[in-house]
């Protein structure tokens, strides 16, 4: 693993002189099952605050596009099973994990109402 990138500027905020760490280019949990495991994942210095951001944006991203895969393609292998254990309140490791997953679930079975009747039935 890469040490931690020395001060500098963040390639998102541009601002200069700040504590940075890696970022992914393409984040880690993007990568469906079936990649090598010597598959370069690129990464770039990014200040944590943008880091962080881009992250929860990245994670909301998978997690919609995660439940629209085909999961028996090998191509997103992996990918739909953890979109779906992402909102699953029973694969949480603590009572705020849980929380936060069953909002997402919520949140993502209310945008699946507003597109067909048929979603979440509940």
């Amino acid at each position: 693993m890469a040490k931690k990138p020395a001060k500098g500027r963040c390639v998102h905020c541009l601002k200069k002189g700040v504590e940075r760490n890696w970022d992914h280019v393409f984040p880690k949990s993007w990568y469906p099952d079936t990649t090598a495991a010597d598959f370069e994942k690129w990464q770039i210095p990014s200040c944590i605050a943008c880091n962080d951001r881009y992250g929860k944006l990245e994670r909301d991203l998978i997690g919609r596009l995660g439940l629209a895969l085909d999961a028996s393609n090998s191509a997103s292998a992996g990918l739909a099973d953890k979109a779906l254990r992402a909102i699953n309140p029973d694969a949480a490791k603590s009572e705020g994990d849980a929380a936060a997953r069953d909002a997402r679930q919520k949140r993502s079975c209310a945008r699946c109402r507003s597109a067909s009747k048929e979603c979440c039935a509940s």
